[in-house]
Parts: C-alpha cells; structure tokens; sequence
C-alpha cells in the first residue's frame, strides 16, 4: 500500500515501469523509503479465509512493518481458495470483475498468468469468460485470461474506462480480446473444439461462478470417481447434463452459489 497505494496511479506506475520482473525487489524498496521519509502512523493488515470473510486484523507499528507483513503476506497465501483439481481441459469462469480481483479473476486460484513471472493455481488449456459483474462498472480486465467469451461480455465492456489500469500496470495482454461468441454455449463449445489431445467425447471441465467463490464448483464427468476419492472435496449430485436456456445461456443447477 505503501509502495503502490498511496502514490495513486502515479505512483503505481513508477512502481511498475521496470516490469513484474523487478517487482519483488521495487516493492520493499519504494516501501521502505516511504516509511524512511513520510510520517506513517501505523498499518492495518486485513486477511481473508478461502470464504472471502475476514480472518484476521492485524495492527503494527511502523517499526514492525519490515518485518511481520512478510509473515502476514505468508499467512494469507496460506488461506486462499484453490480448487482440488491439478489440471482441466477448459475452466468455465461465470463471472469476472473487479470486485473479485484487480486483475478480474485471481489468477493464483485460475493459474491464467498472464505474466511470465508468477504460477501456479490450476491448469488448463482453454478457458471461456461467460459475463462481467455489475460492480466492475465496465473495466474488463481479466478478458485476456480467456480464450472465448460472450458477446454478453464483450458489449459490456468500457475500453475507457478499462485500458487505464493496463497502461499502468504495461501489462497489456490482460486485455487482449478472445474469441467473442454469441452465447455462453457457443464459448464453451468452441474451447472444448480447440483443445488438442483430449477426450472430446469425455472433457475434463471445470466450472467456477468467480475467483471469491469456489466452495461450490462444477466438475465434469470426467472427474466423478476422482472427487469421490478425493478427502478435500465433497460430491453433492451425480453427474448431470449442462443446461441451457433458449438463448443459449447456461443455467445454474443448484449448486455453485449465489453468484453464478
């Protein structure tokens, strides 16, 4: 916050202008010399479980920052959502925005980087964008994460309003436009189309409202006698088909939550 937050864009983008490369070095750097030269009272560290609910607050004097919010950055990783699954042909993410991620969907539970300098989260080989939140208020950032989307989303979407916080940060492929399908079923059955080297009659499909809500997600076929193997994941239905409406748009079944 130091380092980026309260120099406001401007200082965001001093902070970025070396790139994601010399990230972890800049940050403890400008925040050092913020606490060096400014007069900072205290900071208030707010950690979140994998429920997207306050875990833990933590107050530290400025003489403390150094060297407990590494510990405190250590702790909230160690809380975050991820999804008990290795890998998938294509990852279905209902909703993206920026009120579940600066980036639109929090690419450490997705695994879609779009930076050379970070990993991890799941891994999959095409990934479809259904919609974009009302609160994002038209910034699509995140739609660079996705192979297909929906003209839903791509008519949603503010280039004005989304193309600053790129700028900023020079990480432009976040908002690189994938394929804009007419319907949530055509987005879907074009990254299953293009997957190579896959079961297309049995696709390993994963499917998530957001990236702040993954308590409740939906898994293929493909995938039934693993999760019910698996000690960290609960079955809840036996398989069913995916539901469309008239207008192509695919249906919640129930489960997934009050997002989706």
């Amino acid at each position: 916050m130091m380092a980026i937050g309260l120099g406001k864009q401007a200082g965001a983008e001093r902070c970025h202008a070396r790139g994601f490369g010399h990230m972890a070095e800049n940050i403890p750097l400008y925040g050092k010399t913020v606490l060096k030269n400014t007069n900072i009272l205290f900071a208030a560290a707010v950690l979140e479980n994998a429920f997207d609910e306050t875990a833990v607050f933590s107050v530290l004097w400025p003489d403390e920052i150094e060297e407990e919010e590494p510990k405190l950055l250590e702790q909230a990783r160690s809380m975050l959502p991820q999804i008990y699954v290795p890998s998938c042909d294509v990852l279905i993410c209902d909703t993206i925005g920026k009120n579940f991620s600066g980036s639109g969907m929090d690419a450490n539970i997705t695994g879609t980087f779009v930076t050379p300098y970070a990993y991890g989260g799941l891994k999959s080989q095409r990934v479809a964008v259904l919609d974009l939140s009302d609160e994002s208020y038209h910034n699509g950032c995140g739609c660079g994460m996705a192979h297909a989307t929906t003209r839903r989303f791509f008519e949603k979407m503010d280039f004005e309003l989304t193309y600053p916080n790129v700028i900023t940060s020079t990480v432009i492929e976040n908002v690189r436009i994938p394929m804009v399908l007419e319907n949530d079923r055509q987005a879907i059955q074009a990254c299953i189309r293009t997957c190579t080297d896959i079961d297309k009659e049995n696709p390993r499909i994963v499917r998530i409202a957001n990236t702040s809500q993954v308590e409740y997600i939906y898994l293929s076929e493909a995938y039934y006698e693993e999760a019910l193997k698996n000690s960290n994941m609960e079955v809840l239905t036996k398989p069913q088909d995916m539901r469309f409406d008239k207008q192509g748009g695919l249906l919640d079944l129930g489960h997934i939550g009050p997002s989706a």
